[in-house]
């Protein structure tokens, strides 16, 4: 084949595989993540209306203890309640409600499980007769108005140690465990999509890179046709990335991580063990 006709076929292949097949792709990945971030904003946004509303509750009420005869599950209770506390001063001084990007899947774990549920486990594993709950008649209302945002059935209740623990129980079997799988597979599929396109953003430039050296550098003909034939096994592989099922692609990519992790544990045991061996000989 004459030489500038292959630089012609080999040109104008590149350039329809760039508009036609990496641009579509890059836009259509843009596209299922906006809708992905639209349906789960959608979907957290209440969820982080009552979160706001039970970190003010927290805040706006106050524990009362003696500062001598607490017991341990009493001592671990008021500590809680005081972080707990602190994300509802945050939301009180904003003036707002918590975005859907403050927390990560861990962290709303972290705070649910650990924090929130741990509220009612301990009072109902233990007797708190030392603690109280306290707060002042004047912000009533307030208080009022944020357990009616969390569930309208606590407007009307008393409000007590025992109603806190109550609704911190209610509040991770009803409100947090419904969404919770949904956490960690937003983050998932957020990562996914930021590898999709951060491959076709790398073949694009790799289209880029051997157009540039068609340009200034004199290719031999197997190159530039090996080159052709990667570059389109590559747009296939795009195309292929958005046909296969997301839920499998998130699997496949969690056994990838996870041998990974397992690989850099042994490298690490193994560079341990030889210098042990290395100090012993010595």
């Amino acid at each position: 084949m004459d030489k500038e006709l292959l630089y012609n076929a080999v040109v104008t292949i590149l350039s329809a595989i760039i508009t036609g097949g990496f641009v579509l792709v890059y836009v259509e990945i843009g596209n299922r993540k906006n809708r992905k971030n639209d349906n789960y904003e959608r979907l957290m946004r209440p969820f982080l209306k009552k979160l706001t509303a039970y970190f003010k509750f927290v805040c706006w009420c106050s524990i009362s203890c003696p500062k001598n005869g607490m017991s341990n599950a009493e001592k671990e209770f008021k500590k809680v309640t005081e972080e707990l506390s602190r994300y509802g001063g945050q939301a009180i001084i904003s003036g707002g409600n918590y975005e859907v990007d403050y927390f990560s899947a861990n962290e709303l774990y972290e705070l649910n499980c650990n924090k929130i549920n741990h509220l009612w486990y301990l009072h109902d594993r233990n007797t708190l007769s030392h603690l109280s709950l306290n707060y002042s008649t004047t912000i009533e209302n307030e208080i009022r108005k944020e357990l009616t945002n969390i569930k309208p059935e606590y407007a009307l209740m008393t409000i007590d140690l025992n109603r806190l623990a109550i609704v911190s129980g209610d509040f991770f079997c009803e409100i947090y465990q419904p969404v919770e799988s949904d956490t960690y597979y937003y983050e998932s599929s957020m990562k996914l999509y930021r590898i999709h396109t951060l491959f076709v953003l790398c073949s694009v430039l790799f289209v880029l890179l051997l157009i540039c050296m068609m340009l200034c550098i004199p290719l031999t003909d197997l190159f530039l046709k090996l080159s052709t034939i990667i570059i389109i096994c590559m747009l296939a592989l795009s195309i292929l990335m958005l046909g296969i099922d997301e839920k499998k692609q998130i699997k496949w990519l969690f056994k990838i991580n996870k041998l990974i992790h397992t690989i850099n544990l042994r490298i690490k045991h193994c560079c341990k063990f030889s210098i042990k061996k290395y100090k012993f000989e010595m």
